[in-house]
């Protein structure tokens, strides 16, 4: 004899990962080394000189985090992975699924390809013409 029944729950289908990034090109180096001089880290040495070491580097930490904060502030942002996209396209087959994995795929492609040459102009910037070293 086997029990049957039916749950009316519903697996999430978005595997998504979710990234915090800073916004460096927004940094303003000028701004920020001003902040810095300014901070308690470019105080008088001779007061960080009597600090343990453990308080020393919360104290970077804590001030770092709160310029950059300042000057250069996380976002978060949800990025669903190609496996994911891939595998729930498997499971449905639907146009939609199809066309989101097609694109992240081509985004996946175009971001190897900008790494690849972004290397070689690289290597080729650091032999200055010299064609045995490459």
């Amino acid at each position: 004899m086997f029990i049957r029944f039916t749950l009316g729950v519903k697996k999430s289908t978005r595997a998504v990962q979710y990234i915090e990034r800073r916004a460096w090109r927004r940094l303003s180096k000028e701004k920020f080394a001003a902040n810095l001089t300014e901070s308690q880290l470019c105080c008088d040495p001779d007061v960080l000189e009597d600090m343990p070491i453990d308080d020393l580097v919360q104290l970077y930490k804590d001030q770092m985090t709160e310029l950059l904060d300042k000057h250069c502030q996380l976002y978060e942002f949800g990025v669903e992975t190609s496996r994911a996209t891939e595998r729930r396209y498997q499971r449905t087959r639907s146009d939609d699924d199809k066309r989101a994995w097609s694109s992240q795929l081509t985004t996946l492609k175009s971001l190897y390809k900008e790494k690849r040459d972004s290397y070689w102009r690289k290597e080729i910037d650091t032999c200055s013409g010299n064609m045995k070293k490459l």
